[in-house]
């Protein structure tokens, strides 16, 4: 439809007058119509400000009629109006149906209509890309929000449980998600599922990045092939923004986990033997293929984020989003207190996994009172604001001694709560269950 069509007459004015009709009519079904129709989805002022009148006296209780109306107005152009819809054939609940869907749909284009006009002046005035597109952003969300509702029933909602269910039963295992790589972790969590906020939190400097790459090179490394009932070779797609270090380093880190020279060698590689290099090339042979990308701007706002993994999502079909660190994500308006900024950005996330229908796992700090005795708890997250009511996941990494580590599982949505211990080993980036040794 042209937006010449949007907002001619012809169009929107027979729509608009079968529901202002329909409510000064005796229709039965006049509260669905001020259920799903607002004031704004009208075009011409005096049928904006009649609905309105007519929504608050029905909504009071009082009886309206066109014989009222014509009694109540003084305005020329709305008695004019008036005297139209008096006129007017009895609406239908079919009818209705198709008034409304029409009328809302107008609304929407004429919505979109202003909001690429407001991005075309702004051009103009060479304002902000990233202010034109977050503009744009917000109407979008406003039509998707006004959208036809998407509800379904209960028992479809089950019908979805069971996919999950049947998938896991085909695997012969407890989880569906994607796998982390850990046993226990897996038996606790069931593996990261679609829509889920994980948050995975530790203090500086105790491997909260290590873990995070590890997870994301099993992952990528190992999915379940139906047809074979085993874990094939190709890999989940995943991609990691990384805002604490650069690419390199993770590649160092990379290489160092699947099998290559300790870390501290390849910082000085005057150190490495004939042996060390074979190492070398072999963990760099691990890693040709596999679907796990890098990007690693210096700073990245919400909106930008969030606009690259729809992108992610569409054109290489990404099935987890890692994000390290969040409290660098910058949010797209600024707030006095930090708090707030921190949730605006975790709001952002949570919607974001539930509008790709994949995992995103949000690396975050730990504060500095959550000291090395492994029963950190979820108010340690530093600014968390609404960021432990956000995730579904809330994973706490804590140093219980120089190479023993405690993951505990502090909230899990849809699952049960646990810890791992782990043994880790620096100079390998890796991350291992630790077993106790028996007396």
């Amino acid at each position: 439809m042209s937006a010449l069509a949007v907002f001619s007459s012809a169009t929107w004015g027979p729509v608009e007058k079968a529901i202002l009709s329909a409510l000064a009519h005796d229709f039965g079904e006049k509260e669905r119509i001020l259920d799903e129709v607002q004031a704004k989805d009208f075009f011409l002022p005096e049928a904006q400000s009649l609905f309105t009148y007519m929504a608050e006296e029905i909504n009071s209780g009082r009886t309206v009629d066109c014989a009222s109306l014509l009694a109540t107005s003084t305005n020329e152009t709305t008695r004019n109006l008036i005297i139209d819809i008096s006129g007017a054939m009895p609406t239908t609940a079919t009818q209705a149906d198709s008034h409304i869907g029409k009328l809302k749909e107008l609304s929407r284009l004429r919505s979109i209509n202003r909001a690429i006009e407001e991005a075309r002046m702004k051009l103009e005035r060479s304002e902000p890309s990233i202010e034109i597109a977050t503009s744009l952003e917000g109407a979008m969300r406003e039509v998707e929000t006004d959208a036809p509702s998407q509800a379904i029933t209960i028992a479809e909602c089950a019908d979805r449980a069971l996919e999950g269910v049947r998938a896991a039963i085909n695997r012969g295992c407890l989880y569906a998600g994607i796998p982390s790589g850990i046993p226990k972790l897996d038996q606790i969590c069931g593996g990261w599922q679609a829509g889920q906020l994980i948050g995975l939190a530790a203090r500086t400097g105790e491997g909260k990045t290590a873990l995070a790459l590890q997870l994301s090179l099993f992952a990528s490394g190992n999915k379940w092939d139906a047809e074979k009932k085993d874990w094939g070779t190709k890999g989940h797609k995943i991609v990691m923004v990384e805002l604490e270090m650069s690419a390199r380093e993770l590649g160092h880190r990379a290489l160092a986990h699947l099998g290559g020279p300790s870390m501290w060698k390849m910082r000085d590689a005057s150190n490495m033997t004939d042996f060390d290099k074979i190492q070398l090339q072999s963990a760099r042979d691990r890693l040709e293929g596999l679907p796990f990308y890098i990007e690693d701007p210096a700073r990245i706002r919400l909106s930008d984020l969030r606009a690259r993994a729809r992108r992610w999502r569409k054109r290489m079909g990404m099935e987890m989003l890692i994000v390290d660190l969040l409290g660098k994500v910058s949010p797209d308006t600024r707030e006095r207190e930090r708090y707030r900024e921190v949730a605006l950005v975790s709001h952002g996330l949570k919607a974001l996994a539930k509008e790709l229908g994949i995992p995103v796992m949000a690396v975050c700090q730990l504060s500095r009172d959550a000291v090395g005795d492994g029963e950190a708890g979820l108010h340690h997250l530093r600014e968390s604001g609404d960021l432990e009511q956000d995730m579904d996941v809330a994973l706490l990494l804590t140093k219980k001694d120089d190479n023993i580590r405690k993951l505990k599982v502090a909230k899990n949505r849809n699952g049960f709560l646990g810890h791992v211990d782990m043994m880790f080993d620096g100079d390998r980036q890796t991350f291992k269950e630790f077993v106790p040794k028996a007396l």
